[in-house]
């Protein structure tokens, strides 16, 4: 039988870039585990939504028609992404319009992935449907929009707050957006979660006529096994 020694130093050496190695794939593995809507081993990212999608007591992107109901009261059936996943309401002591629609489904029911809030009622595009639309229980200081933002407000007082909140602002042919990056798995679309959050408002002679909040998912899916 032949032995075979190793010099020390050699030893010593391999077990350094070993140790750099098991730094390397620790650090990478944490990062992505931190990366919202990011699989590691195969496990699904878990839930995260981003504070913008906050609105009224409920979160776009996460929250079902069934929450809204029982937060805002039931609101009129009309056609969205399905026969009867939208939704209206009047806001009492405005002229305000809120919208609501749904299309896919988690565990818990449809999950709503759009709110438009509207000054005017006449900016909706089929006006016919206003007939019969309820109040909603909310109050006009519920529906600000981070508790601060709501129709009829300047430009320069919404580009005011954003900035103030540290919000990144995209200028739109209409006014601006903001977006933010999360995770909400989806059980009709299990490849495609919802990730992206994006909240748009529109202004009209230099006042906000219309806020938009939607939820979306990307158009490549979800990796959930080792690459």
């Amino acid at each position: 039988m032949r032995l075979v020694f190793e010099p020390k130093f050699q030893r010593s050496e391999k077990s350094i870039w070993l140790a750099r190695i098991s730094v390397c794939l620790a650090t990478l593995l944490l990062l992505r585990s931190a990366a919202p809507g990011h699989a590691v081993d195969g496990q699904p990212p878990k839930t995260s939504i981003p504070k913008i999608a906050r609105i009224a007591s409920v979160q776009i992107g996460y929250s079902t028609q069934d929450d809204l109901e029982e937060h805002w009261g039931a609101g009129k059936t009309i056609v969205g992404g399905h026969p009867n996943s939208g939704r209206l309401w009047r806001v009492q002591g405005t002229s305000w319009i809120v919208q609501t629609d749904g299309f896919d489904y988690t565990e818990r029911g449809m999950v709503i992935d759009a709110l438009t809030l509207y000054e005017d009622p006449k900016l909706l595009c089929c006006p016919d449907l206003l007939v019969g639309v309820p109040n909603t229980r909310l109050s006009k200081k519920d529906l600000a929009w981070c508790g601060e933002i709501s129709p009829g407000m300047s430009r320069d007082e919404v580009m005011r707050i954003l900035k103030r909140k540290s919000l990144p602002i995209t200028l739109t042919l209409k006014g601006c957006e903001t977006k933010a990056k999360g995770f909400c798995a989806l059980t009709s679309m299990p490849l495609y979660p919802l990730q992206t959050w994006t909240v748009g408002f529109s202004f009209t002679n230099g006042s906000l006529c219309k806020l938009m909040l939607t939820a979306n998912c990307k158009c490549t899916p979800l990796q959930t096994g080792a690459q």
